[in-house]
Formats: C-alpha cells, sequence, structure tokens
C-alpha cells in the first residue's frame, strides 16, 4: 500500500476572496525526510530560518524560493490552485487537496494530511468533504 504524506497551506483569507492560494507537497515516506533534510538546509543557506513568511525579509524570500527550484523532489511532488473572488475557503482547500492526491496517488493508498493553522471545525469539514470525495485518508491534522 502506498503511503502518502500530503503538507497543506493556504494564503489570501485576508484579501476577502480577491485572491486565495493553496499550496500542497505530497510525498511518500521514502522521500519526505530527504525532501525536509532539502528544505530545511535552503531555510539555513537563505537565512530565512523558520521564520513566518510574512517577517521574512524579501532578499531572503528571494533566496529561499531560488534554492527551492533547484529540488527535484518539489517538482514531482507540489501542486497548487489560485482562486479569485471566492471566499468558501474550506471547500476550496478540500478540492485542491483531493486534487493533489488523485494526482500523486496509486490504486492502493492512504494519505496522512497535515494543514497549517486548522482549527476542529474546519479539520471536520475538510475530512469530510475528503471523505464524500472518495480520497482514502487515514487522518486529517492541523
Amino acid at each position: 500500500m502506498q503511503k502518502l504524506y500530503a503538507y497543506v497551506d493556504e494564503t489570501g483569507q485576508n484579501t476577502l476572496g480577491s485572491y486565495f492560494l493553496v499550496a500542497v507537497i505530497t510525498t511518500e515516506k521514502e522521500q519526505r525526510d530527504a525532501l525536509e533534510e532539502q528544505m530545511e538546509k535552503i531555510e539555513r543557506e537563505s537565512r530565512k530560518g523558520k521564520r513566518k513568511w510574512i517577517r521574512t525579509h524579501p532578499q531572503r524570500k528571494v533566496a529561499y524560493l531560488e534554492g527551492l527550484s533547484g529540488v527535484d523532489l518539489l517538482r514531482e511532488s507540489i501542486f497548487y490552485a489560485s482562486h479569485q473572488n471566492r471566499t468558501d475557503y474550506v471547500q476550496l482547500t478540500t478540492l485542491t487537496i483531493a486534487q493533489a492526491i488523485l494526482h500523486k496517488a496509486e490504486d492502493n493508498y492512504r494519505a496522512i494530511i497535515y494543514i497549517h493553522r486548522l482549527n476542529s471545525e474546519e479539520r471536520k469539514r475538510i475530512s469530510a468533504g475528503l471523505g464524500k470525495q472518495n480520497i482514502r485518508k487515514k487522518k486529517v491534522r492541523g
């Protein structure tokens, strides 16, 4: 059985619907550790560190993104969707997660999904939405 990990983050709720972006990195266990090591190395080299994106200096953001562009594992693992003039954030997030998982999944899989800044109500709604889309998930966590 294929074990997938999905890491989800979104941005744009503060634009009140004018722009909303959801990014999902899907990876298998064997690739997960190597990917994490590469990303942490790029955080150090770019001097971005563990700072929140909004608190990161623009030059460090550019250096970090340039570093990420050279990570082959991300080319095979990153999925994103952008939306405009929509405020149904939970539904859009659920749909993007489902698309990302189905893009990477084999016939027999289970997914563990980690979503940045997820409260318990949103977790329940996203988990139920993924179930309705026949996504085989082991768990959804914030």
